[in-house]
């Protein structure tokens, strides 16, 4: 069902030029609210969810700059776009200043007032995940520090017992999943028992086992693979199972909590609470925890493993939480802390420039790592070229390669990552792609840059000496930088369209 609340307000004084201006929006499926009074607009904000406000500058009573300050204090997501006429230009520089995205010159063009709006919301939109985005990573980071501290206070008998319903419920918060569990094997390998869960109605000893190689989470388990279903009951691998009755919703992801030699079990959500199928960036955080859960519980085998046998009449007193973990935390504990730095820079951040040296700026200090480049694949010459990098120790990376060879290649190719400390070992690396400009072979991070599903880009990351290219820091990154990049082609894309139609405006008049 379309969503009709409106997402547009239009603070105009007269009339016919509200009407006209929800009738040109209303034509591009674009719903608005109206409004005369720029008082009445301030409030508005703090009861509605607008992304848009098309404010003319000439209001009496509270003046447009007024109402612009005001709105931008209140809510600095929603963005402004001015309506003004030729003699207020003065005004129209103070409201750029003040925090307005565009200006429109009256009398309005319906497509240059369609194409503003619409990139205005476009840009809305983007900031609005990523802020989200920001928001999951913190909550994330937090519980996998609570995580790591439970681990060492609690039995190490009972650790999956103990953690399994704070893993869940992580799931559930950092995914926005009414449904979520945990899911492990049991001794003899046979199946799969759900170990903890959050919104189910079923108890847990009340639910079924499932058998690797069957239904999604025995797939993902025997694959050793994630699994995102947008839609369970149109995918043919599933939906002659007769499962989507369970749930709400039709979208799930799984991912395997990865052991020693194979998977431990695996991690599920189901029923997301925003209504849209999972996507890449829910993936890209369940592997983060998986990666988490993964270390906590090879730890604990190992330690069990290799631990003396105590004298029966000892009493186990765990471990003593003064002295270090028993288990390294493992790499990906930072990469929370990566995702997060990563959406401040798109929070922050708009001019292109300034958020592509922010983005691999912060990749360079937490991985640490260097260089650090960004490509964008120009398709008439069917290269790759350097759109920005950071190089603060030893070589800089290539200007530019063939996006059809070596590793690189493969990533474009695929749409597929790839991290590695010894890239020269795989049969498709080639030392003139796959190194920096020194040709010096060093651990590899590639990860696809990707909007709406295609592959716009690549960005190469390498480990400075002692740091390792782990695949669950390129899920981050992958996940990550896609959504910087596209903040910074939709802000070029609006510029560009802007001044396209400035011109033709322009060339309509002689």
């Amino acid at each position: 069902m379309a969503d009709n609340t409106p997402r547009v307000l239009v603070v105009e004084r007269g009339r016919s030029d509200r009407d006209a201006i929800c009738d040109a929006l209303a034509a591009a499926g674009i719903t608005c609210a109206t409004l005369e009074d720029g008082q009445a607009a301030v409030e508005s904000v703090t009861e509605a969810d607008f992304g848009v406000m098309l404010l003319e500058l000439g209001l009496t009573g509270t003046t447009g700059l007024e109402v612009l300050s005001r709105v931008r204090d209140l809510d600095p997501s929603i963005r402004v776009i001015l309506l003004a006429v030729q003699a207020e230009q003065d005004a129209v520089l103070e409201g750029m200043r003040l925090g307005a995205i565009d200006y429109l010159a009256k009398p309005l063009h319906d497509e240059e007032l369609v194409l503003s709006v619409q990139r205005a919301l476009e840009a809305h939109e983007v900031e609005a995940k990523g802020a989200m985005l920001r928001e999951r990573v913190c909550a994330l980071e937090s519980r996998v520090a609570d995580l790591h501290e439970r681990a060492a206070e609690c039995d190490s008998a009972d650790l999956i017992t103990e953690l399994a319903p704070h893993i869940a419920e992580t799931v559930s918060v950092v995914l926005g999943a009414a449904k979520a569990s945990m899911l492990v094997m049991d001794e003899l390998g046979d199946s799969l028992h759900a170990v903890g869960a959050v919104g189910h109605a079923v108890e847990l000893d009340a639910m079924d086992p499932v058998v690797p190689g069957e239904g999604v989470a025995g797939r993902a388990l025997s694959e050793g693979e994630p699994i995102v279903v947008d839609d369970l009951d149109a995918d043919e691998r599933f939906s002659s199972r007769g499962t989507s009755g369970r749930y709400s919703t039709t979208s799930l992801v799984v991912t395997p909590i990865a052991g020693v030699d194979r998977p431990l079990g695996v991690l599920c959500a189901t029923d997301r609470e925003i209504g849209e199928p999972f996507g890449a960036v829910d993936l890209a955080l369940l592997r983060i925890l998986a990666a988490q859960v993964g270390g906590v519980l090879r730890a604990h085998s190992e330690e069990r493993a290799t631990a003396p046998r105590q004298p029966e009449q000892l009493e186990d007193t765990g471990h003593d939480i003064t002295q270090p973990l028993p288990y390294d935390v493992p790499d990906s504990a930072s990469d929370a802390e990566l995702a997060r730095a990563i959406c401040d820079v798109i929070t922050f951040e708009i001019e292109p420039e300034r958020v592509i040296n922010s983005v691999l700026g912060a990749i360079a200090r937490l991985i640490p790592a260097s260089p650090v480049a960004l490509y964008l694949i120009d398709n008439r010459a069917g290269t790759l070229e350097l759109e920005g990098q950071l190089a603060s120790d030893g070589p800089a990376d290539r200007e530019r390669f063939d996006r059809s060879t070596g590793l690189t290649g493969t990533v474009i190719q695929t749409g597929n990552l790839i991290a590695t400390d010894h890239p020269d070992k795989d049969p498709r690396f080639v030392q003139d792609v796959d190194t920096p400009a020194d040709g010096s072979i060093r651990p590899l991070i590639c990860v696809p840059m990707q909007m709406r599903g295609k592959v716009l880009g690549v960005l190469r990351v390498f480990p400075l000496a002692g740091g390792a290219a782990l695949p669950q820091t390129a899920e981050v990154l992958a996940a990550a930088a896609s959504a910087a990049v596209r903040n910074v082609l939709l802000y070029r894309s609006l510029l560009d369209s802007i001044d396209e139609v400035a011109r033709a405006r322009r060339e309509g008049r002689h």
